[in-house]
C-alpha cells in the first residue's frame, strides 16, 4: 500500500511539473501492457489512426526490447526513459493505455497534464478489477479511491453497459467519462480475410514448432485460461494421462488443444509447458486475437477472453474447476456463472473431455445462448469501433 501511495504522490509532482506543458492535440501517443507487448487495444487503434488519419502523428512508447512487429512502420517508436520519448511524452495531446501510466514508464509517473488520458483497458470483465479486486478495506479503500481518481485517465472506453458500470466502481469512472465503443482489437473478427490469414499463421506457427504438419482441416481448440491471484496448481492440458478418452480422440480426429496462458502467468513461468502431451502444444508466441480467430473452440474459466470469442458465434465450453474457491477466496466476481457463461460448463476433467468432443462435433448447439451473452454483454460492438473511437476523441477536443 505505502508503495503505491508513494508512487502516486511522485506520479502527482511530475503531473504538476507538466501542468504547463503547451500540448498538440495532433500528436497521439500509445502503449500498453507496461511497455512490454505490443498486440492489444491500443496496437489496434494505433494501426488503423496510421492507415485513416495521416493528420495525426502517431507514437509508440514501450521498453526497448518488446516485439513491434505487428506495429504499423508509420507509427513512431519511443523507447522508456529516453530525451526522445521524453519530449513526446510533453507535447501529446492524447494518450491511450490499456493498464495505467506504467505502460509509458516504469516508474508509472504521469506526465501528460492537460493531455486527454484515454483507458481502453484489456478485456470485458466477469472477474473483479481495480479498486473492486483490491483487498484494501475501510479507510485504506477509500484513501486509495481519492489517490486514483488524481491519477487516474480522463476517460474509459465501455463495450456495453454492464461494463461501463464496472468502470464507474473499479475505476470510479462517472457517466461522462465513458467512450462507448467496441474493443479496437476486436476488428479482426469482422474481416474474413484477416481471419483466414490468422488461421493460415497458427497453422504455419504450429507445424514450425511441432515439426508436424497441421493443414486447414486441423481442429483448433484452444486453451485460455485467466490468471490466479492465490491458488498455485492451476490446470493445465499436459496433466491428462496418455490413455485420456480426449487425448485418443484428439489422434484420431486430427485435432490439437493449444494452450495460452495469461500474461501475468507467462511472467511468473507458469503454464510454460514442456510438450510433453500428444496433441497439446504450449501457444503463447502468438497474439491473443490471432489464436482466437483461427481457433475451433475456446476452453476458458474466468478469462475476459470468451466476450471477444462471442464475436465469432463459435462453441466455448468454461471450465469452472476452482468456481467456489475463485469466487470467494481469488478475484471474485461480477456476475453468478448463470448470468455470464456462454455454453457447456465443466467442473471436472471429464465432464471437460466430453463437452470438448460434444462441441465440436456441434458447433451449433448453443449459439442461441451466445447471441444473447453479446447482446448483453459486447453491446456497442462494431465493424467501425476504432474510427468510432477516434470521432469521440476529436469531439472532446472540439476538433474537426
Amino acid at each position: 500500500m505505502m508503495n503505491r501511495v508513494k508512487r502516486i504522490v511522485n506520479g502527482e509532482l511530475v503531473k504538476l511539473k507538466n501542468h504547463s506543458n503547451k500540448r498538440d492535440n495532433s500528436i497521439w501517443l500509445f502503449g500498453e501492457w507496461f511497455g512490454k507487448r505490443c498486440c492489444d487495444n491500443c496496437m489496434y487503434l494505433a494501426n488503423h489512426v496510421a492507415d485513416a488519419h495521416p493528420e495525426i502523428s502517431i507514437f509508440w512508447a514501450s521498453e526497448k526490447d518488446a516485439d513491434l512487429s505487428d506495429l504499423d512502420s508509420r507509427v513512431k517508436r519511443l523507447v522508456f526513459g529516453t530525451e526522445e520519448a521524453a519530449d513526446i511524452y510533453k507535447k501529446a495531446g492524447v494518450v491511450f493505455m490499456n493498464q495505467d501510466f506504467r505502460d509509458f514508464s516504469k516508474e508509472g509517473y504521469n506526465y501528460f497534464s492537460g493531455a486527454l488520458t484515454i483507458n481502453l483497458w484489456h478485456g470485458v470483465m466477469w472477474k473483479h478489477i481495480g479498486h473492486d479486486g483490491s483487498e484494501n478495506k475501510g479507510i485504506y479503500k477509500a484513501y486509495a479511491k481519492v489517490l486514483d481518481a488524481l491519477y487516474g485517465a480522463e476517460a474509459y472506453m465501455a463495450v456495453s453497459e454492464d461494463y461501463a458500470r464496472i468502470c464507474g466502481t473499479a475505476f470510479g469512472a462517472g457517466p461522462e467519462q465513458i467512450i462507448r465503443a467496441g474493443a479496437p482489437r476486436n476488428s479482426v473478427f469482422y474481416s474474413p480475410e484477416k481471419v483466414r490469414a490468422a488461421r493460415e499463421r497458427v497453422l504455419r506457427v504450429l507445424s514450425e514448432e511441432t515439426g508436424l504438419e497441421h493443414g486447414a482441416d486441423t481442429k483448433i481448440i484452444t486453451y485460455m485460461p485467466t490468471f490466479r491471484d492465490k491458488a498455485e496448481n492451476a490446470f493445465s492440458f499436459e496433466d491428462l494421462p496418455e490413455d485420456d478418452k480426449l487425448i485418443r480422440w484428439l489422434e484420431e480426429n486430427n485435432a490439437v488443444i493449444l494452450q495460452k496462458a495469461h500474461f501475468v502467468t507467462q511472467q511468473r513461468n507458469e503454464l510454460q509447458g514442456g510438450n510433453s502431451q500428444k496433441r497439446v502444444y504450449p501457444f503463447n508466441d502468438v497474439a491473443a486475437q490471432i489464436l482466437l480467430a483461427a481457433t475451433d473452440l475456446l476452453v476458458t474459466d474466468y478469462s475476459s477472453c470468451f466476450f471477444d470469442y462471442l464475436l465469432l458465434d463459435r462453441p466455448i465450453v468454461h471450465y469452472l474447476y476452482d468456481y467456489d474457491y475463485y469466487l470467494n477466496h481469488d478475484r471474485g466476481m461480477y456476475y453468478k456463472k448463470e448470468e455470464v457463461v456462454c455454453g457447456d460448463v465443466a467442473e471436472n476433467k471429464e465432464e471437460l473431455s466430453e463437452m470438448i468432443i460434444r462441441n465440436i462435433e456441434d458447433p451449433a448447439k448453443d449459439h442461441d445462448l451466445r447471441v444473447l451473452r453479446k447482446e448483453q454483454y459486447m453491446t456497442y460492438e462494431t465493424p467501425d469501433s476504432c474510427e468510432v473511437i477516434v470521432q469521440e476523441v476529436k469531439k472532446r477536443l472540439n476538433i474537426e
